[in-house]
């Protein structure tokens, strides 16, 4: 039912609502220190220069690694990995999170030939709009919550199929999309205030913990 969809929704908003302040505040010290500590620029550079030099392959390797590895060791650290994870479930996500950082680097060098790679804000809500109001609904969430369902449900790909054919999208996107917009709005406008060449970075710093709560909200009920 359509009510249990939003009322799943409006908690799953206010069990993250401290955890996305907590990300806006992060991805918000990322951009003052890119623009306000001259001491930290240079390591801004050699991030800079390493994305410009190896393409798709730095942003596929650096979003595997924040959005399927260290995700996985955080939770062994904390005791909140649940018995279930395995070698196959890790080097599965691995290449999940790579194949997304391949996507997004190509969003944002569309978006930036598109619009431009300026700063000002009406280059920023454009990009936002395509962002949030387009590829978000349309094939972001949706496609990462198909790929993220396979293996909590241990790969079962019966199940799976069962799933994502019936009501997939009010039951299983839905609940999911507006707390991603609530962290991932205000969050993607700071990305795209930074150049071209290090909005991969902070998006896989955000990513890091949104991938912790993402997959807790679509981890089936036992």
């Amino acid at each position: 039912m359509i009510s249990d969809s939003v009322n799943k929704t409006i908690k799953a908003v206010k069990a993250n609502s401290k955890a996305a302040i907590l990300l806006w505040l992060f991805a918000a010290a990322i951009l003052l220190c890119y623009y306000k500590v001259t001491a930290l620029r240079p390591y801004f550079d050699i991030i800079s220069f390493y994305k410009l030099k190896l393409g798709f392959l730095f942003s596929m390797a650096s979003t595997a690694l924040f959005g399927a590895l260290i995700p996985e060791v955080l939770k062994k650290v904390t005791g909140t990995r649940d018995g279930t994870e395995s070698v196959k479930k890790t080097l599965y996500l691995t290449a999940v999170w790579a194949y997304k950082g391949l996507e997004v680097d190509a969003l944002y060098r569309f978006q930036a030939y598109l619009f431009g790679s300026g700063n000002e804000m009406t280059v920023l809500l454009k990009k936002l709009a395509v962002d949030q109001l387009v590829y978000v609904p349309i094939w972001a969430v949706p496609s990462l919550v198909a790929m993220l369902l396979l293996p909590e449900l241990n790969f079962n790909f019966k199940n799976w199929k069962s799933i994502i054919s019936n009501g997939y999208y009010k039951t299983k996107v839905l609940p999911v999309m507006i707390p991603n917009w609530c962290i991932w709005a205000p969050s993607a406008l700071m990305i795209y205030a930074l150049p071209t060449s290090l909005q991969i970075l902070m998006q896989n710093l955000v990513l890091c913990f949104w991938v912790l709560i993402f997959t807790f909200m679509i981890r089936p009920k036992e």
